[in-house]
């Protein structure tokens, strides 16, 4: 009941704060059994007050979660950004959020659980099946690869190369995943990228001939391994 007391806290102490981000837990139903999962925050609370830290802590994915909801986000923030989300979309956070940190300057985190997630077997994303989950999935893989950032192309293509793989085995006939691997492979150009290249390369090869998801999951754990 006092979650917005708690992500409105820090603010009051602070105005230049955009975003203020919380923990959450999931409860999902297995049959009569419910389980509780809680997202990982290290501290009590975490303060990043520039770009490069924010940055850097969304792409150590140590709790920067993707999710739009649980955020507390000033709206002069996403009025001056433009960050709406795309018509039509579903998880159309992973594409929303990645916009987000491209301008975020200033994020608390607080390690205070405000936010119940509960999974239901009927709801939009639960009931979706592979394919169109794929289909969502890919086009914001697609977006983002559209629109990658200067100077940082190679550490966010590294980041979202596995899931567009993932999307691309699915739909590999898709003209946008055709056109987003190709950016993809392309900001994999540099010589730390070896493995992340070797895996596209391999998704891209090996769909001619019905590369399924688990042999593709099998493939990456060897290629992780090998590198």
């Amino acid at each position: 009941p006092d979650c917005i007391e708690k992500l409105m806290s820090p603010v009051m102490a602070d105005a230049t704060i955009e975003m203020v981000m919380g923990n959450y837990s999931i409860l999902a139903e297995n049959g009569c059994q419910v389980k509780r999962f809680e997202q990982p925050i290290e501290k009590d609370q975490e303060e990043f007050a520039s770009l490069a830290v924010v940055r850097d802590y969304y792409f150590d994915r140590r709790g920067f979660y993707v999710y739009a909801w649980n955020k507390l986000i000033k709206k002069d923030f996403i009025v001056k950004h433009q960050l709406y989300f795309k018509e039509g979309m579903k998880w159309e956070d992973y594409l929303w959020t990645f916009f987000v940190v491209k301008h975020l300057c200033h994020l608390y985190v607080v390690a205070d659980i405000t936010y119940i997630y509960y999974k239901r077997p009927r709801s939009i994303t639960t009931k979706a099946n592979r394919k169109e989950k794929a289909l969502y999935m890919g086009m914001a893989y697609a977006g983002i690869a559209n629109e990658f950032t200067p100077g940082e192309r190679e550490r966010e293509a590294k980041r979202f190369v596995k899931g567009f793989c993932f999307c691309y085995v699915e739909d590999s006939r898709n003209p946008m995943f055709t056109q987003a691997s190709k950016l993809y492979m392309d900001a994999l150009a540099g010589s730390n990228c070896t493995k992340e290249r070797l895996l596209l390369k391999t998704t891209i090869t090996l769909s001619k001939f019905g590369l399924t998801s688990n042999l593709l999951q099998l493939g990456a754990r060897i290629i992780e391994r090998i590198s």
